[in-house]
């Protein structure tokens, strides 16, 4: 797993709780576990089932991307925007009760995940009757959808 770069996410309450982890450049890669333990463990396996199916469909696997050297970046950068588009930020996250900051993060890491957005996954299922992997075609984007 330590190959390719992978990002854990804490799952909100609504979404069941956890831990979810995703390859960003391996479209569709990606697992869970209730702890951050459980979530590399599962996702250990899920990269290994997902590498496996790719070699199995004849379809190119992708290269690990080089890693990013976040040392030299400080995490801060400015931005101008139109007058019309800074009051729809401000009024959208005043609506969200989250900081205008947030919100322009949220949307930015939403932007970069869209660009990793797979027209199929692969669903590993470690159910009671074993682990089962099935593909799923995923609807038709459109323009402008996150």
């Amino acid at each position: 797993m330590e190959k390719y770069p992978f990002q854990i996410t804490e799952l909100s309450e609504d979404d069941g709780g956890g831990f979810l982890v995703t390859f960003p450049d391996l479209p569709g890669c990606m697992s869970d576990g209730d702890t951050i333990e459980e979530a590399r463990q599962n996702a250990s396996e899920a990269l290994g089932d997902w590498l496996a199916a790719r070699e199995k469909l004849g379809k190119p696997i992708p290269l690990p991307s080089p890693p990013i050297a976040t040392h030299e970046y400080s995490g801060k950068y400015v931005q101008r925007l139109p007058k019309s588009v800074h009051a729809q930020l401000a009024n959208r996250a005043d609506r969200e009760g989250i900081s205008l900051n947030q919100l322009a993060a949220a949307y930015i890491t939403a932007g970069l995940a869209s660009n990793f957005v797979a027209d199929e996954i692969l669903i590993i299922d470690h159910g009671q009757h074993g682990r089962t992997m099935r593909r799923k075609k995923l609807g038709q984007r459109r323009k402008g959808d996150f």
